[in-house]
Parts: structure tokens; C-alpha cells; sequence
């Protein structure tokens, strides 16, 4: 073996030389804990700086991109906003003309069917009309038919061709009612132009009315006015706003500036002007001094192009507020280095300081052995380097030490086997007396013949050779008197049972062990038997009674537990790790249709179909033994859709690996939060409707009111039109029978009668959509009903599916009901929701076996304590099972998507909860169906059923 380099008794190596060790000779002199300590700072400081100069610039790059898009977003949803109204605005304009002229083509085509004209002169009649029309500037209407052949056109060349060739023309054949878009170029145009047409189809004269116009002529139809709130009221950050320019570069509509100071400013910027008129729509960067501002400030602008209009919608703001947050996360970074460093080095010192302890540790451990303690240990459980020494030097010091106990083992060795068998048998007699269990020796003699008793009979008696203190204290008996006697000779001294026990251990055939019950001594006992030897035999007999209770008490929990899970609404069920099932309560059982027998063992997914089809999920829990949660799970049967959530929870007991799953039913949940959603559908459509209504109202007024004057003054004879007649020299017998020939009275009245059942039919939504107060007063019962009719007959889903007029309404009032105190909102909701419900069972397709139209009959009648009120119709009627649900929430026979099974029990609730009255049906198959409503007359009183 060849010897190694040995160090100088310094402890240092023969020092080198050059210029790299003169220059590292004061660093490799530090102290490990100061290298370690500037090492780090000097880390930390090259981060910070390198941080610092990379994050910052990526920072205000990606400020600016969401500054961009959030300007982009807003352009867009203006100028989708500006551009929505012209279209609107234009199909209305375009509607309202097509619609008036059907009018017309409908006024002469009666005048021929009474007689008055031929239908050829009826036509010629309505074309002259429509001959002096214009829409717009170079807009015209014009007539075909289903086949394409122009009938009219202010053209007299083209009337008369088929037109059929074109796609838009065959799309008015196809669709004869409506709103088209098309491209159109004349043939002095070099580009086609986007043109916009409204059709309406007489169908006795097969006229397809079109009224066309060029989209481009639309555009004063709407002002720069109508949207001056909604674009102030964009902002973006402090200031940053949005403005309308138009095709000129002048200014509309801007939050701070006039178009006078617009201009002026603009002209000294050219570049805000050059970049809006170079293109149609992007981003860009100014400088801009608002007036009253020294310096100007960097801002970003995102512009758009509206054609039709020659708008320009645009959105601005400083690039300085975007930034302002990076600003003051900068300001915070300078603030917080000095503490981050210092803290850090402080940091750095610990570190260096964990590394330095332990190897003064070892040290101090050499020096200690070197001194004769071969005991000292390094107690340190780390596994680092510091670690592998400690643990090195423990097994060098362990070994020292063997050797040096190797030596003193000999010299002891003779004395401790004299001492281990004295500690032995102490232990013994130590264990024996220490013992729980009763134990007991006894010697096999005969049976003593002439002393009658327990044993005097049996194969042989026991002598006690020896027992321990529980054995003592289990029979009740001093062992310095029960010693060396026989079991036979303890009669009357020892409890009956142990007599008994010991004439049965006497046949037994040992070794034997048995559980045993003593009724007299209440308890529970086991009991083993052997022999040592041919003449001896040993006892050891255990009081489990504590056990025995124990698990008789775990038995009824188990049991509670589990009628507990099987008393439980959900399905509950339990798996081991490779998910086959431990557990399974009853409502599973009901669920699935499998016994617990049948379950238990098995895999959970091939159980029920949900399960399968979820089971990735139970078996992701198991794994990770993570808990999941399934919030919506459908299933559809054959005859209904259910929703269902499931909850998986990982068994945590360190020796039991599974999972618990739960799975809920809740469908009436799910259909609760959609009623609710639908509630709130139609609260927003009832505020809606009534704002309408109030909008309609007042110019409804003024066409009543203007009608009702022009008839006075036309045809009423009053002095004041005889002077304005004599005035104007003017025969007003004349103007009498023109009017009465060309039917201008007929017309009058005609829009008298439209306005005021117009405005009946807006009263009635007015008063319908009143936020109900529940006050109850008393109201005429048969205004209630005339009110719920007009209502139904107005509605807009009934008009739309089925055609409510159509329907025969019969009335049967009774004279002698008049008012019942009750809330008439919610009385007329009721009412409305039976008769709705009514016309959908006439139009179902189903009929009732009397072959008569479809009738509904609205009867009251005055009764003794209440107001009854039925609604009948002839409808296909129900059986007596639909009749017993039909009040049931979610209960519905309509189609899915077309009822919610909600509205006959928010009515059976108004009846019978707000109002303490009754509701029911009377129906059966094929004969309709009459529901009846009885209103208590006593205000506050409730009806007994």
C-alpha cells in the first residue's frame, strides 16, 4: 500500500505560486459561513438587476395590447349599436309603407265585393294609388305575383315581364311577407349598390306589395343626437372616453371639446386627421394637449368606419393611466429592496450558519473521545454530508466501545447468570401474581365416595396446588384456605357455578377451552383446561363479560348505523379500493332494483347505468383519494327526465381503503331554479310591456281624440260648421255624400273603434302588469272575468299557436253575484292561466265527444257562504289520475319546452292559501273538463272543502 500525502502539521497545503493565488489567498482565508454569506448577496443583487431590466419593458408592452383590446371592444359595440338602429329604423320605414298600401289594394278589393266597383277597376283604383308614391330619393314600389310577373311598376315598360330570373325575386315567391337585402346596379351604374326591400302579400288579388329604396338613402333616419348619452357614458380609466366624427373629419359628439375647438386643434396636429382619413378602421399613437393643459400628454386611439353613415366612431385614452399601476409597482419594488436584501442576508447568515454548527460539533465530539469518553454520540438525523460524518463518527465510537464492554463481559459474565436466575424466578412469581386471568393448578386424586357432593360421583376430584390472586378473587375464596384442599371439600364456601364448572371439566376430555355464561354471577367467561401432566391440570379462565358487552354494544350500533343509511332519502353506497361494493342502503335497493344480497361483491358500474356512465370519476376518488363532486347529472327514461347529483368521499381510516358515494335526486331542484329563472323572464317582460303600454297610450289618446273631432266637424250639425261652410262656400250636403261615397265615414269609424279597442286592450295590460299587492277589496267578480278574456284574447302566444277568437265564449252570469273581496291581479292571473290552458286543450288535437266547436263557458253563481266561478270547456277532458295531479308543482301534460307544470299550482296557492278559498276540477275523457273556483264572501274568512 502505497502511503498518501500527509498535510503540514499546519493543517495547510505548501502554498503556491503566482498571480491566481495571491488573488484568491484573502477569499479561500474567510470563514466558510462568510463565503457562503457574500456568495448569496451577490446572487441577489444580479437577480434583482437582471429582473429589473427583462420584466419591466415585457410589463408595459402587455399594459398597452389590453389598453388596445379593451378600446376595440368598445369601438365594436358601438358602432354595432349605431348600426343596429339604422336597421332598424329602415325595416320599420319600409314595413309601415308596404303595410298602408295592402290597406289600400284591401280598401278597393272591398269596394268591388259590395258591388260598388269591378275588381278591374278595383285594381286600376289601388295602382293609381301606388303610382304616386316615392320612397327616398330614388326608391319606388312596386307589384308582383306568386309567379313572378310585375304587375305594377312605376316603369311602364317593365309592367307586364317575368322577373323570375332574378334570386331576390324568387325569394319574394317563396316567402311573400317580409324583409329582403339584395345588390342592385341600374344599367347606367358601373358597381351594384346594397338595396333594401319590404314585402306584404294580398292574397285575394295575389299581389306581392314591394316597397325597395338604396340602404345608402336610409341614413337620415337616425342623428348623431340619438347616441350622444350612450357614447359619454363610455369610459375608460379617469379620462379616456369615446367621440363620433363624421366623413368630414368634424366633430359630433366629444365629452369635453366643441367641434369649433376640434378643428383648431386638429389643425395644429395634423396627425390624428391623417391617420382617421387614411383608413377605415386600426390604432395609433398622439400627442394631444386638451385646452387648458401646458404640455401635451401620449394617448391611443382605436377608430371605426361606418359606411352607410360616413361616421367614425372612435375611442381614446392616456397612455399614462394604463401604465400608472406599473408605476407604482415600481415605486414599491425600490421601496421594499433594501428591507428584501437585508433580509435575504440575514437569511443567507442562518444558512451559513446551519452548515458551520455541525462541523464544530464533530470537533468537539473528537476532542471528547480523544479525553477517554467513549460514549459521546452527535445526535443529528439530517442527511446531508454533515450527517454522513456524524453518522461515521457515531459508528467509530460505537465500535471503540464494543471492543472495551467485549472485555468487561468476561469478568461479568458469571455473575449475571447467578443474578438471571434469581431475576427469573422473581418474574415468574412477579407474572403470576400480576395476571388478569384467573389461573390455577390442581392435582388429579379420586373422588371422595363416602362425602356426598358435587363430585362425589364424577371421574375424579381437584386438589389445589396453586392460584393466583385473580384466580382468588374470581371464586370469592382466601387462598390460605382453599390450598392443598379438594374442590369437593369448598361446598358452601364457593358460588354453585364453579362446582358445577369443575364437575364438567371432570368429563371432559382435555385439552379443552369453551366460552361459558353464569346467569347467577352475570357474567361471561372463557375457560381452557389442559394438563401438564399426567396428575395435574391447569385453569386459566378469562372474565369477558366487558368484551361480550363490548360487542354486543358494536352489534346494535352496526345496526343503527345501518337502519340509519337505509332510513336516509339518498342512494348510499360503499366500495372497496377496486371499487366493488361493501355497503348498500335501502333507497339504493329502490333505485336500482338490486337487493344488498345481489349487490355486495360486485363492481358499482354494472348496477346502474349512471354509475357507468360516471365511473371514471369514482374510480379518479379512489385513486387520488381525492373527494369529487358531480353537480348535474341527467338521465332520461321512457317517460321523464331526472337529475341527479353524486358526491364520492375517499375512506381516510388508515386500514380501510375504499370510498363512500352518495347520489341525490334532485330534479325538483333543477326545475325550481328554472321556474325561478323563467319568473324572472317574465317579470322583466311584464316591466317591459307595461312601459310599452304607457308609450302607446298617449299618442292612442290623441288619434281618438283627433278622430272624434274630425267626425264633430264633418258630420255633426253644429253652428260653428255651418259658419265655416258658409265661409268657404261650400255645400256641406255635398261633402256629406261624397263622404258617404268614397267611405270616409266608414274610415273614420273604422279608426275610432281601433283606437278604443286598442286602448281597452292597453288598460288592461296596464292594470294586468301592476306589481300585486295582496290588499285585499271588494271587486265586481264579472268585471274580473270580462278583464282575464280581453287579456287572453290579446295574448301573443295564444294569437301565435292558436287562434283564440276562433274559440265560441259562452257566459252564464248570475244576476245576484256582484263584488268578493279579494287581490285582483291575482285573481286575473288565475283566470287567465284557466282560460289559456283551455284554448291549448281545444287546439291540441283532441276533441270532445259532442262534435261541436271549440266552446268555452264562463259561469258564476251566488252561493251561501262564497262566490262560485267555473270555467268549462269541451275540450278532450282527463282521466281521474291526471285529475288528482294536475294541482301537483311540476306536474304538466304539455309537450317538454312547452309547459312547466308550474302554473295550475301557483293558482291552486292564490285560491286556496291568499285567498281561503277552494279550486278543483271536474273532467273526465272525451267529455272536457270545468274548473271551479269558490271565493269566500266574508273578508279574512277561509271555505271548508
Amino acid at each position: 500500500m502505497t502511503a498518501s500525502p500527509q498535510p503540514s502539521p499546519t493543517g495547510r497545503h505548501a502554498p503556491r505560486s503566482g498571480k491566481a493565488v495571491r488573488i484568491g489567498r484573502p477569499f479561500s482565508n474567510l470563514k466558510i459561513r462568510t463565503k457562503f454569506f457574500l456568495g448569496a448577496a451577490a446572487l441577489i443583487l444580479l437577480g434583482a438587476v437582471a429582473g429589473w431590466k427583462l420584466a419591466f419593458p415585457l410589463l408595459e408592452d402587455m399594459v398597452e395590447r389590453q389598453a388596445v383590446a379593451e378600446l376595440e371592444n368598445s369601438v365594436t359595440l358601438l358602432a354595432n349599436m349605431v348600426n343596429t338602429a339604422l336597421e332598424v329604423s329602415m325595416k320599420n320605414r319600409l314595413r309601415g309603407i308596404a303595410e298602408k298600401n295592402k290597406e289600400i289594394a284591401a280598401y278597393y278589393h272591398d269596394m268591388a265585393q259590395r258591388g260598388l266597383m269591378s275588381e278591374v277597376e278595383a285594381m286600376a283604383r289601388a295602382q293609381e294609388a301606388f303610382s304616386g308614391q316615392r320612397i327616398g330619393e330614388t326608391g319606388y314600389l312596386y307589384v308582383i305575383d306568386s309567379v313572378g310577373d310585375v304587375l305594377f311598376h312605376p316603369v311602364p315598360k317593365v309592367a307586364g315581364e317575368n322577373v323570375s330570373q332574378f334570386a331576390f325575386v324568387r325569394d319574394q315567391m317563396n316567402r311573400r311577407e317580409g324583409y329582403v337585402e339584395y345588390m342592385w346596379r341600374n344599367p347606367d351604374e358601373p358597381t351594384p349598390r346594397a338595396k333594401a326591400l319590404f314585402m306584404s302579400y294580398y292574397e285575394p288579388w295575389d299581389w306581392i306589395i314591394s316597397v325597395s329604396s338604396y340602404r345608402e338613402e336610409f341614413a337620415s333616419l337616425i342623428s348623431a343626437e340619438d347616441f350622444r348619452k350612450d357614447i359619454l357614458d363610455v369610459r375608460f380609466g379617469e379620462s379616456g372616453y369615446a367621440l363620433l366624427l363624421d366623413d368630414k373629419d368634424a366633430m359630433l359628439i366629444h365629452p369635453k371639446i366643441s367641434a369649433q375647438e376640434f378643428s383648431a386643434i386638429s389643425a395644429s396636429n395634423s396627425l390624428v386627421i391623417d391617420e382617421l382619413t387614411g383608413n377605415s378602421s386600426g390604432s395609433f399613437r398622439y400627442m394631444w394637449r386638451n385646452p387648458g393643459e401646458e404640455e401635451p400628454r401620449e394617448k391611443i386611439m382605436v377608430f371605426r368606419t361606418l359606411p352607410l353613415l360616413n361616421w367614425r366612431v372612435a375611442a381614446t385614452a392616456y397612455l399614462e393611466e394604463y401604465n400608472a399601476p406599473l408605476q407604482q409597482l415600481r415605486a414599491i419594488l425600490l421601496v421594499g429592496a433594501a428591507p428584501f436584501l437585508a433580509i435575504m442576508l440575514l437569511v443567507s447568515a442562518a444558512i451559513a450558519s446551519s452548515i458551520t454548527r455541525p462541523l464544530r460539533e464533530i470537533m468537539q465530539g473528537f476532542t471528547e473521545g480523544g479525553r477517554g469518553d467513549l460514549s459521546v454520540r452527535i445526535h443529528r438525523e439530517a442527511r446531508d454530508e454533515a450527517g454522513q460524518l456524524a453518522r461515521f463518527f457515531n459508528l467509530f465510537m460505537m465500535r471503540m466501545q464494543t471492543y472495551e464492554e467485549d472485555l468487561r463481559s468476561e469478568i461479568n459474565e458469571r455473575v449475571a447468570v447467578a443474578r438471571a436466575l434469581e431475576k427469573s424466578e422473581k418474574r415468574y412469581r412477579m407474572l403470576f401474581e400480576s395476571m388478569q386471568d384467573a389461573f390455577a393448578l390442581h392435582e388429579l386424586t379420586p373422588p371422595r365416595m363416602d362425602v356426598p357432593g358435587p363430585l362425589s360421583h364424577a371421574p375424579t376430584d381437584f386438589r389445589f396446588v396453586e392460584m393466583n390472586p385473580a384466580f382468588a378473587r374470581m371464586i370469592d375464596s382466601d387462598p390460605s384456605r382453599t390450598l392443598d384442599r379438594r374442590v369437593s371439600d369448598l361446598t358452601g364456601q364457593i358460588a354453585p357455578y364453579w362446582l358445577g364448572l369443575y364437575r364438567r371439566l371432570a368429563g371432559y376430555e382435555l385439552p379443552a377451552s369453551f366460552s361459558d355464561y353464569s346467569p347467577d354471577l352475570g357474567k361471561f367467561f372463557n375457560v381452557a383446561a389442559y394438563r401438564p401432566d399426567e396428575n395435574t391440570m391447569a385453569v386459566l379462565i378469562a372474565d369477558v363479560t366487558e368484551a361480550k358487552t363490548a360487542e354486543e354494544e358494536m352489534r346494535r350500533a352496526r345496526n343503527y348505523v345501518r337502519s340509519m343509511i337505509d332510513s336516509m332519502p339518498s342512494v348510499i353506497f360503499s366500495t372497496d379500493v377496486q371499487g366493488n361494493i361493501t355497503q348498500w342502503n335501502a333507497e339504493a335497493e329502490k333505485v336500482t332494483g338490486v337487493d344488498l344480497d345481489h349487490a355486495l361483491g360486485r363492481r358499482f358500474d354494472t348496477l346502474w347505468e349512471l354509475l357507468k356512465q360516471n365511473a371514471d370519476l369514482v374510480d379518479k376518488a379512489l385513486a387520488e383519494r381525492t373527494p369529487e363532486t358531480i353537480h348535474h347529472i341527467e338521465q332520461h327514461s321512457a317517460d321523464e327526465q331526472r337529475h341527479y347529483e353524486m358526491l364520492i368521499y375517499p375512506l381516510v381510516i388508515t386500514d380501510v381503503e375504499g370510498a363512500v358515494v352518495r347520489v341525490d335526486d334532485v330534479t325538483q331542484r333543477v326545475r325550481m331554479q328554472e321556474i325561478l329563472a323563467q319568473t324572472e323572464k317574465m317579470m322583466s317582460v311584464g316591466g317591459l310591456a307595461a312601459g310599452m303600454a304607457h308609450e302607446i297610450n298617449n299618442p292612442l289618446g290623441g288619434v281618438i281624440q283627433g278622430v272624434q273631432n274630425v267626425r264633430r266637424r264633418l258630420l255633426e250639425d253644429l253652428p260653428a260648421n255651418h259658419r265655416a261652410a258658409e265661409a268657404c262656400n261650400l255645400d256641406r250636403e255635398s261633402l256629406a255624400c261624397y263622404l258617404e261615397d268614397r267611405g270616409i265615414v266608414g274610415f273614420i269609424e273604422s279608426i275610432r273603434e281601433s283606437g278604443e279597442r286598442a286602448s281597452r286592450i292597453v288598460a288592461n295590460m296596464l292594470e294586468f302588469s301592476r306589481t300585486s299587492t295582496s290588499v285585499r277589496e271588494h271587486v265586481p267578480i264579472h268585471d274580473l272575468l270580462e278583464k282575464a278574456l280581453s287579456l287572453a284574447a290579446s295574448d301573443y302566444d295564444l294569437k301565435k299557436r292558436w287562434d283564440f277568437k276562433a274559440i265560441e265564449i259562452e257566459r252564464a252570469y248570475d244576476e245576484n253575484v256582484d263584488t268578493a273581496p279579494c287581490s285582483p291581479s291575482e285573481i286575473e292571473q288565475v283566470l287567465l292561466n284557466l282560460l289559456k290552458n283551455a284554448a291549448q286543450a281545444l287546439f291540441s288535437g283532441q276533441r270532445g265527444t259532442d262534435g261541436n266547436p271549440p266552446r268555452i263557458v264562463m259561469r258564476t253563481r251566488l252561493e251561501e257562504d262564497a262566490v262560485r266561478i267555473e270555467i268549462a270547456d269541451n275540450g278532450p277532458g282527463m282521466d281521474r289520475a291526471t285529475a288528482q295531479r294536475i294541482f301537483e308543482p311540476f306536474f304538466t301534460t304539455k309537450e317538454v319546452g312547452e309547459g312547466t307544470g308550474f302554473g295550475l299550482s301557483v293558482s291552486y296557492f292564490i285560491i286556496a292559501q291568499n285567498h281561503g278559498g277552494e279550486i278543483f276540477v271536474e273532467s273526465s275523457p272525451g267529455h272536457g273538463a270545468t274548473f271551479v273556483i269558490r271565493l269566500p264572501l266574508s273578508s279574512g274568512s277561509r271555505l271548508r272543502p
